[in-house]
């Protein structure tokens, strides 16, 4: 895997702890960046405007996005001006590096539109982190919660590779969005072999050694 380039999309990355997902990218960045280069495109307002980039060891570097749009009526307006500005950013590198980006892994739904048009405009596999899903985080139905099913269905369907945290999560999205079981890793984060286990998820798609 050496002399291959991973982008990571994530909405969340260290500083910014909101969630478990901040704490799962950076470990998993952080592990995967001494077997290839890990290319990070992630959210913060505040370091976007001081600075867009820094390395953050050998390998690993991190590209701040901040959102245009600041005042948004509701969260899925948010997440998809967001959107926007994080392909943007991520086409820039693309282009910056000659489209010598190998794989693009995206964390959560609120990355997936970006990750999509990414796939779509430089022809790169696709891989996603459902750390959660809609239906299993609220009850009910309303059209903010149907978009949102819609989007990860979406991520889901145009992934090669979907990678859950548990069983209990993949028998979920293979409930809810029909993912052939067959499509699917479980990379638990729990053990020491879970960076492991994603890095031969990469290789499914993108050959060598399994």
């Amino acid at each position: 895997m050496k002399n291959k380039r991973v982008m990571f999309l994530t909405w969340e990355y260290p500083p910014r702890n909101l969630s478990p997902i901040s704490r799962y990218c950076r470990d998993l960045s952080v592990k995967i960046s001494s077997e290839m280069d890990v290319i990070v495109v992630t959210f913060d307002d505040w370091k976007a405007s001081k600075s867009s980039f820094k390395m953050d060891g050998e390998g690993l570097y991190i590209f701040y996005v901040e959102n245009s749009i600041k005042n948004t009526p509701s969260p899925l307006m948010w997440s998809l001006t967001l959107s926007s500005d994080m392909e943007r950013v991520a086409s820039e590198v693309f282009y910056e590096l000659d489209g010598k980006v190998d794989l693009i892994h995206a964390n959560d739904w609120i990355t997936f539109p970006t990750a999509i048009a990414l796939k779509k405009a430089f022809r790169k596999p696709l891989v996603v982190t459902l750390h959660s899903i809609e239906p299993t985080r609220v009850a009910g139905s309303d059209p903010y919660i149907e978009a949102i099913k819609k989007i990860e269905w979406q991520g889901t369907y145009e992934a090669d590779r979907v990678l859950v945290n548990s069983l209990w999560m993949k028998d979920k999205v293979m409930q809810y969005y029909n993912v052939p079981g067959a499509k699917m890793d479980v990379c638990t984060p729990d053990w020491n072999g879970w960076s492991a286990d994603v890095l031969k998820s990469y290789r499914r798609i993108l050959g060598g050694k399994k």
